[in-house]
């Protein structure tokens, strides 16, 4: 058994009258002048005992938009690990034992603005490994085991 949390948040994008909205008060199903919604699902396996995940394990999830593998015992991400989450924006994997990162790891992610991978084993970046992430802002690869950096690895 392992532990998971959820957080849960709710953007509300246009309404007619916005100024008599109070957002403590909003009924999604109730208020007719609620025109649009935005949901961002964040999941954290944080701090578990996961040694494997699976190939492509949130299919069919769109509503994705943050997942935390970090503070486990991952040595390994399967290349379609990341596939469905093309609305994915934060990964963190910190603080695990991977070793080594497949070229297409992060090739559907283009959403993709924070990676968090330190404190893990990873001693060598693919220079196409981050090719489709033209919106990553924030990339930690501190504390692994790289001894050189390959030219234009970062192309955006």
């Amino acid at each position: 058994m392992f532990k998971v949390t959820y957080t849960l948040d709710l953007f509300i994008i246009g309404t007619s009258h916005c100024e008599d909205l109070i957002l403590e008060k909003i009924s999604i199903w109730s208020k007719n002048q609620l025109r649009h919604y935005f949901i961002r699902l964040t999941i954290s396996f944080l701090g578990n005992h996961i040694e494997h995940l699976p190939h492509d394990p949130f299919h069919h999830s769109s509503i994705i938009r943050s997942i935390i593998f970090s503070d486990n015992h991952i040595q390994f991400l399967p290349h379609d690990v990341f596939h469905s989450g093309v609305h994915l924006d934060n990964i963190r994997t910190a603080h695990n034992r991977i070793n080594y990162l497949q070229q297409d790891l992060f090739q559907s992610n283009v959403q993709l603005a924070e990676l968090d991978m330190g404190f893990n084993y990873i001693a060598e970046l693919h220079v196409d490994l981050f090719k489709n992430n033209i919106n990553l802002l924030y990339l930690v690869l501190e504390y692994n085991d790289l001894t050189f950096l390959p030219v234009g690895f970062l192309k955006t």
